[in-house]
């Protein structure tokens, strides 16, 4: 198989590179991936605490990142429920006229609210009107039970399930299994390479779970990696090396790195 392309679809900008995109150039951007044995495209957002409070000109300013990278990046629309109509705004400002492809980082912690409670609904059901999935913060079994709550109360809308549990991902998989939800793409977040308490063999077992509940098709890649010069990513090599050992098909590791993530996301 030639060289393959990764999407990590949970990645972020923040700091210096998101007041002032240029910082971010093409060749600064090339070098944090340069180690990768794989093509790289990310799916990023704003990643200041702040974002959602101002979602217009949070969606805005990761419009002029995106720009200056030439087609490496796709980008986010930042929502904070507790500024809807605003975030509402935002995200048909973003999706509309600034080709933005997902709502998210949803993430309730945060702000101290609940996953499935009732005033991020207009936001999970905008998500579905727009025909763009929807990514959850769901790093526990709270979060998890949440997620399917809302894939359950809205089918016409797509979720990402973000870091498929975290710790609790044999609960996150015993739940989307049981409840057989056909709007769930699960999001494989691979442990740092460098973390040994993640050794390969349980993160082959994660990965199975992953496959068994959702199946090969909603299964989708991401990282929480935020993007800065001088880091050194190599979360994707670790995907490729947890999916080598498997002994996986060359179709079924070419959709969990990239074709379902183009297929959720409407891309080429």
């Amino acid at each position: 198989m030639s060289k393959i392309e990764i999407y990590d679809l949970h990645t972020a900008v923040s700091g210096p590179c998101l007041e002032d995109p240029k910082k971010l150039t093409s060749e600064k951007f090339s070098e944090i991936f340069s180690k990768c044995r794989h093509g790289i495209r990310l799916l990023s957002m704003d990643g200041r605490n702040e974002a959602g409070k101002y979602p217009v000109s949070s969606v805005m300013q990761m419009k002029k990142v995106i720009d200056c990278l030439e087609g490496k990046m796709l980008g986010f629309v930042t929502v904070n429920p507790y500024f809807l109509e605003e975030g509402l705004e935002a995200m048909e400002l973003g999706v509309k006229k600034l080709n933005m492809k997902a709502i998210g980082e949803m993430v309730q912690y945060m702000e101290n609210w609940v996953t499935d409670e009732y005033m991020v609904l207009p936001v999970v059901k905008k998500a579905g009107d727009l025909d763009v999935p929807i990514n959850f913060h769901a790093g526990g079994e709270d979060h998890v039970e949440g997620v399917v709550h809302l894939a359950e109360s809205f089918p016409k809308t797509k979720f990402i399930m973000a870091h498929f549990g975290g710790r609790a991902w044999r609960f996150a998989a015993k739940l989307l299994k049981n409840f057989k939800i056909r709007n769930v793409w699960v999001e494989l977040n691979i442990p740092d390479p460098k973390d040994p308490r993640c050794p390969i063999p349980s993160t082959i077992e994660m990965v199975r779970a992953a496959v068994d509940c959702v199946d090969i098709d909603h299964i989708v890649f991401g990282t929480d990696f935020n993007i800065s010069p001088g880091l050194d990513y190599q979360f994707g090599n670790r995907l490729l090396d947890v999916l080598e050992t498997m002994k996986m098909k060359d179709r079924d590791m070419e959709k969990i790195c990239s074709l379902n993530a183009k297929k959720i996301l409407k891309v080429r």
